[in-house]
């Protein structure tokens, strides 16, 4: 009788469970889907100046400069093929070193249309433009705004070259000047620096690839 009772309790407790698991079961079926997802890839942009081809500028070493030399450098200005449009360029100096040396050297800037022809960069090989400075005492701080007033942005921004040449001289004092030997066997630095600016910013619209308009 034990037996035949615990199997039957065993057996009840099976229906149940089967029951049970008949009826979650109900309703229950698999069904179609599908996913669609919309990828949008960022990448930024950048400004990139370039100075006689290079991104990070031209320089030079210049020694044994006796009063009365004077030193041609051309320097070429241009935007890099992948860069932002700009919306100004800045141009600063700085000159540095031994005060009477610094006192005593003499910048000249001019623009040509084409470019400056070696070995001296002596000849503009096409026409001058403005701006032309000449034989000024370094000043360290802006030199204006060249960029919008002479036309350079729009220039850089049409991939077109802006061709200066840059003179550094050494002021020849009048014979007797108790200063003419001041600047003898000294030390100075000279930095140019050029800085774009980008673009103002803009909203524009795209399609995403794989969508059409209804």
């Amino acid at each position: 009788m034990r037996t035949r009772k615990h199997l039957t309790k065993i057996a009840a407790t099976v229906a149940l469970v089967a029951g049970a698991a008949g009826v979650a079961g109900v309703g229950t079926f698999g069904a179609y889907t599908d996913t669609t997802t919309a990828d949008i890839a960022v990448k930024s942009g950048k400004v990139s100046v370039l100075l006689n081809g290079d991104p990070e500028g031209a320089g030079l070493d210049v020694t044994d400069m006796a009063p009365g030399d004077r030193i041609n450098m051309p320097l070429t200005l241009s935007r890099a093929s992948d860069s932002l449009e700009l919306a100004d360029l800045t141009l600063a100096a700085a000159a540095t070193g031994d005060p009477a040396l610094v006192g005593d050297l003499r910048m000249s800037i001019d623009i040509c249309t084409k470019e400056w022809a070696a070995p001296t960069f002596e000849t503009c090989t096409g026409t001058l433009v403005p701006p032309a400075v000449k034989d000024v005492a370094l000043v360290n701080g802006s030199f204006g705004n060249w960029a919008q007033q002479f036309g350079w942005v729009t220039a850089l921004n049409k991939n077109q070259s802006i061709f200066a040449r840059a003179s550094i001289s050494l002021y020849s004092r009048p014979e007797g000047d108790p200063l003419a030997n001041a600047s003898a066997d000294k030390a100075a630095h000279i930095v140019w620096t050029l800085k774009g600016i980008q673009r103002t910013g803009r909203t524009t619209g795209a399609t995403p690839v794989g969508l059409t308009n209804s």
